[in-house]
């Protein structure tokens, strides 16, 4: 299953007394940690590790979003 998401954005940048307003559209595609950690090896990366985001914890069942280290 494919699972995409998509954020309308709406930014307003000060310039000025006036503020600049700017819209943009984000895609992201979210991937399962194992697809990750799968496709890292396959490309010859080691010490592959994943955290809890804004941390170094292990990453859990709640765990929202990942951060990944790799090397080569």
């Amino acid at each position: 299953e494919e699972k995409i998401n998509e954020y309308l954005l709406t930014v307003f940048v000060r310039d000025g007394k006036l503020y600049r307003k700017f819209v943009e559209n984000h895609f992201q595609r979210a991937y399962d940690m194992d697809e990750i950690m799968n496709a890292a090896r396959r490309n010859s990366f080691t010490g592959i590790k994943a955290y809890d985001a804004f941390t170094f914890d292990k990453p859990g069942k709640c765990s929202e979003r990942l951060y990944f280290e790799f090397r080569r």
